[in-house]
């Protein structure tokens, strides 16, 4: 057994690697869509450091990336608002769920994200989300999914309508206490 600070030691090196892991499959996602010639938006510091030299040295000089710095947290619903989609590529949590998913939702854009075992029992692709895996042939996939939703408006908002409904019922902070409640009362 290690001693708690020990255990903090070791979880900090950890960590370190989660995030290396998933910002690697985070720049192949956002890699592919751009050199697949959509319009992309991309949000955070870093991203100019984090992809690859040859998405900004396209042919035409445009790759359709538009980079924006951070966004103030009472910013980032309105953005939501105005996406058709919003992309999430999970942390190494891949059982669970995140306000990632949540938030975009209850705004109203649809959400495009790998695939966790929460997401895989209670969403169902193409219903009111859009999962992908981590796999080359996925990842390769992806753009034209995309593409095939955006040409067909009326099924992509039929979709994020799937999701908002699905996040108000069950994602919302008193929909979460709702069930907290429930299990500690079942429980006691």
């Amino acid at each position: 057994p290690l001693r708690d600070d020990e255990f903090a030691s070791e979880f900090a090196k950890w960590v370190v690697f989660e995030k290396n892991i998933s910002q690697t499959f985070r720049q192949k996602v956002v890699n592919q869509i751009v050199l697949s010639g959509m319009n992309f938006d991309l949000y955070g510091d870093g991203w100019e450091k984090e992809l690859p030299f040859d998405i900004f040295n396209n042919e035409t000089g445009d790759c359709g990336l538009r980079m924006h710095g951070s966004v103030p947290y009472d910013r980032v619903k309105d953005i939501y608002r105005q996406s058709w989609m919003s992309l999430n590529v999970m942390a190494w949590h891949k059982a669970g769920f995140t306000e990632r998913i949540a938030e975009p939702q209850l705004a109203g854009s649809l959400v495009v994200t790998d695939s966790t075992e929460y997401l895989k029992k209670y969403y169902t692709d193409g219903e009111d989300i859009i999962l992908f895996d981590l796999s080359d042939e996925s990842i390769r996939e992806l753009p034209n999914r995309l593409k095939a939703l955006l040409s067909d408006k009326d099924r992509l908002l039929h979709m994020a309508w799937n999701g908002y409904q699905k996040a108000l019922k069950y994602h919302t902070w008193d929909a979460r206490v709702k069930q907290f409640l429930e299990i500690t009362v079942d429980n006691t």
